[in-house]
C-alpha cells in the first residue's frame, strides 16, 4: 500500500499533503515502492538526476537485467502528480557484521529531481527504504554518500579510508621479473574461483556484501576505467580503477592464497602500472591484506584517515547484538533521524547515545572508549565496570574495509 504523508515521512498506510505543497498547490505526494511499469519514469529521473548518469544509469541497467534478488518494490519512490521525482534502490545482500552475516542491502541510486530538490523528498525515500528494510527481515544497510545529508539521518560513517602506497621503483627484479604467474583479465569461467577467494579472504571484515559465484556478479562493465585481472595459477586476483588515485595505479580489492601468490600478485600490478606509465601502486585494502603488507615491507607508506563517506544504517538491532542485550528506542523506531537510544543488557539501562554513534559501536568500527572519549554516550564517564563489559562484548575491528564492495564493479 502507498503512502501519501505530511511532512515528507516515510511508512505505508496515510493520505495527506506535504506541507509546502499545500501552501504551493501542489499535488499529493505518495511514497511507496516501486511497480515494474515505473521502470522507464525511473530510468528517467536517474537521467534527469545526475549530471554525467553513465555510472548510475549503468548501475540501474545493470542490476534490473540481471540480480536474481532484486524486485520493482526494492526501489522506493516519491511519487507526485504521478511521476517518481525521488528514488532510492535496495540490492538484497547479506553483509558482514561482528556477530556474523546478517540479511541487508546495499543502498543505491538515492536522489531527487532537480526541479523537487528543498521540498524533504530525499529525506522521504530513504527513510522508507529503511523501514521497508526492517519489514523485510533486513538488518543493516551499507553505503556511500554524502555526509551531510546522512548524518542527520542516523546513518553512521564506517568505511575508513586506507592507502598502502608503493612507488613501481620500489619494485625490484625479484618480484616483476620472469618466472612469476601473469596477470590476465579475469574471465566468466573465473567466476567461482574469484567468488571463494573472496569469500575467504576479503568478505571477512565488518560491512563486507557476501557475493553469488554467478557470472554477471563478476563481470567488469565499464572496462574504460577498471580491470580485474587474475593470476594465470588463479591463485590471486585484484579489482583495479584506473584515473582514480593521482599518478598511481588503485586497486580497491585484492586476494591471495599465500605469501607466493601474493608476491605474485604485487608484482604483476606493478607490471601493469608500469606499462601504463603509472608511479606507483596504491592499495586500498586493509593493512592485514597480505598485498599490503609485503607493500608495507617493501617501503609502502601507509595512510589512515577515519571514515567520512562509507555509511551503516542499522534497520533491525537484534542481529547484531550478543546474547542478553538489547536496544530500547521510540516505538516505532525513528527510522532517518539520529535519535536517541538506550543500551541495556538484561534488562538493566548501561548506556544512552545516538542511533550513529550506536551503529559504530555494534559494527565494530569504534570502541566503547572511543565513544566516551568523544562524549558520544552516557553517563560520561561510563563506571569501569560497565565499560569494562563493553570493551569484552564489542570489540573493535578497526580498520577495516575501506571501500563497500561490489557498486564498483559496475
Amino acid at each position: 500500500m502507498a503512502e501519501r504523508l505530511t511532512g515528507c515521512g516515510a511508512g505505508e498506510g496515510q493520505k495527506t499533503k506535504t506541507d509546502r505543497g499545500r501552501s504551493k498547490g501542489a499535488s499529493d505526494v505518495v511514497v511507496r515502492g516501486a511497480r515494474a511499469e515505473d521502470y522507464p519514469a525511473v530510468r528517467e529521473l536517474i537521467l534527469s538526476v545526475w549530471e554525467d548518469p553513465d555510472d548510475e544509469l549503468g548501475i540501474w541497467d545493470y542490476t534490473t537485467a540481471n540480480d536474481p534478488d532484486l524486485r520493482p518494490e526494492h526501489t522506493r519512490l516519491v511519487v507526485t502528480a504521478r511521476r517518481p521525482v525521488a528514488t532510492a534502490t535496495l540490492l538484497p545482500r547479506r553483509v558482514r557484521t561482528p556477530r556474523g552475516w546478517v540479511p541487508g542491502a546495499e543502498l543505491t541510486l538515492v536522489g531527487c529531481h532537480p526541479e523537487h530538490r528543498g521540498r524533504g523528498y530525499g529525506r522521504a525515500v530513504v527513510r522508507d527504504a529503511f523501514r521497508f528494510m526492517a519489514s523485510r527481515g533486513m538488518a543493516v544497510a551499507v553505503f556511500h554518500g554524502e555526509p551531510d545529508f546522512y548524518l542527520r539521518l542516523g546513518c553512521a560513517p564506517v568505511f575508513a579510508s586506507v592507502r598502502t602506497e608503493l612507488e613501481v621503483v620500489a619494485l625490484g627484479g625479484e618480484l616483476m621479473g620472469a618466472g612469476r604467474p601473469a596477470l590476465a583479465e579475469a574471465g566468466e569461467d573465473d567466476a567461482p574461483v574469484l567468488a571463494s577467494l573472496y569469500a575467504d579472504r576479503v568478505a571477512v571484515y565488518p560491512g563486507s556484501v557476501a557475493r553469488a559465484p554467478e557470472a554477471w556478479v563478476w563481470r567488469v562493465r565499464n572496462r574504460q576505467f577498471h580491470s580485474l585481472f587474475v593470476l594465470e595459477d588463479r591463485r590471486g586476483y585484484s579489482f583495479v580503477s584506473f584515473g582514480r588515485e593521482g599518478d598511481g595505479l588503485l586497486v580497491r580489492e585484492a586476494a591471495a592464497v599465500d605469501e607466493r601468490a601474493a608476491r605474485g600478485l604485487l608484482g604483476g600490478l606493478a607490471r601493469e602500472a608500469r606499462r601504463r606509465g603509472r608511479s606507483s601502486v596504491v592499495l586500498a585494502v586493509p593493512f592485514d591484506n597480505l598485498l599490503a603488507r609485503l607493500a608495507f615491507l617493501l617501503g609502502a607508506e601507509k595512510r589512515l584517515r577515519p571514515a567520512r563517506t562509507g555509511f551503516a544504517a542499522v534497520t533491525r538491532w537484534e542481529p547484531l547484538l550478543p546474547a542478553g542485550y538489547e536496544v530500547r528506542e521510540g516505538s516505532p523506531p525513528e527510522f532517518g533521524a539520529d535519535g536517541e537510544v538506550e543500551l541495556r543488557f538484561e534488562g538493566r539501562p548501561l548506556l544512552r547515545c545516538r542511533r550513529s554513534a550506536l551503529t559504530q559501536l555494534v559494527m565494530g568500527y569504534r570502541s566503547i572508549d572511543d565513544l566516551s572519549l568523544l562524549g558520544k554516550c552516557r553517563p560520561c564517564p561510563l563506571p569501569e565496570r560497565e565499560r569494562s563489559m563493553l570493551r569484552g562484548d564489542f570489540p573493535v575491528g578497526f580498520p577495516h574495509y575501506s571501500e563497500a564492495p561490489y557498486l564498483f564493479w559496475l
